[in-house]
């Protein structure tokens, strides 16, 4: 049931593609994910105090959801900055690094062994990650390094949820996480200025609540409620119940998504490329679910 609930956490992030894609056309990327977070975090915290306030006013969880939030700000925030310096293709292929970085991250922080089986199937995975991908040329300079920052960010953050979720209940540690993150946006308003200032391309910077277009609105609110308030905390109580590295092999999934999505809504075809890579992604995720787990079992 966590798998399954981890796999439609990750279907909505890539259904979001579309959404995203134009919403970006309204606003700048730090507004729109200040807006995001903002719209999420007040929301959660409401509920938590109405059902879960002791929970809410340990300091362990406001402690949790600092780490997950600032974590979480500094990752999206950073690939963000290196959009500026190297291309989308590009990002998404040093962002996919991510998958492989889980497991090593959970062995040092966690002291999660993984067994040759499950390296295999997270190897191979991270392979089709790598051709989905994979643009005609990677330079390692500002935009690649930045990216990467941001794939460790990321990995990190998957890495602490599994940790985290198991010692604080769910509902305040997501709350806490995205009132966090969405002050922590919220005082990162001005690298919009900054990636603007750098050619950036999309909307241009503007103060958080300065005027938008209806569908602005309406997109940044379906997305704090759709693809954050609700994804996060089913993604926290999933990975409560899994390990880091069966978490981020799941988390490959999300490209497969938005490819296929990108392809129903744009009429675009699928290529043998793009095929052979989401191929892969899958084939590693059964592997991981199926012998690494019999495997581990085993041992």
């Amino acid at each position: 049931m966590a798998v399954l609930a981890l796999v439609l956490v990750n279907l909505v992030f890539g259904a979001t593609f579309v959404v995203v894609k134009d919403a970006m056309t309204h606003m700048a990327p730090i507004r729109f994910l200040a807006l995001r977070f903002l719209v999420a975090g007040p929301l959660l915290l409401a509920v938590a105090w109405l059902v879960q306030r002791p929970a809410l006013a340990r300091r362990s969880t406001w402690r949790d959801g600092l780490v997950l939030g600032a974590l979480l700000s500094a990752a999206f925030a950073l690939q963000t900055m290196g959009l500026v310096f190297a291309t989308p293709a590009v990002s998404a292929f040093v962002t996919a690094l991510s998958v492989p970085i889980v497991p090593l991250l959970g062995l040092w922080f966690l002291g999660e062994r993984v067994n040759a089986v499950t390296w295999a199937g997270v190897l191979t995975a991270a392979t089709g990650l790598v051709v989905l991908t994979l643009p005609g040329h990677v330079d390692f300079a500002a935009g690649e390094a930045l990216t990467l920052f941001a794939a460790v960010g990321f990995a990190a953050h998957i890495v602490l949820t599994a940790r985290l979720a198991r010692r604080t209940p769910v509902l305040p540690l997501v709350a806490v996480q995205m009132v966090v993150a969405g002050a922590l946006a919220t005082l990162a308003l001005p690298l919009d200025g900054w990636l603007e200032a750098r050619g950036a391309t999309g909307a241009p910077a503007a103060g958080l609540f300065a005027p938008l277009p209806r569908i602005a609105w309406i997109e940044a609110v379906a997305m704090g409620l759709g693809a954050t308030a609700f994804t996060f905390l089913l993604q926290t109580w999933a990975q409560g119940r899994l390990t880091a590295t069966r978490a981020g092999v799941v988390f490959a999934l999300e490209p497969v998504f938005a490819t296929a999505f990108s392809l129903a809504f744009f009429a675009e075809r699928i290529g043998l490329r793009a095929a052979a890579g989401m191929g892969l992604i899958l084939a590693g995720m059964l592997v991981v679910e199926t012998l690494g787990r019999r495997q581990a079992a085993a041992d």
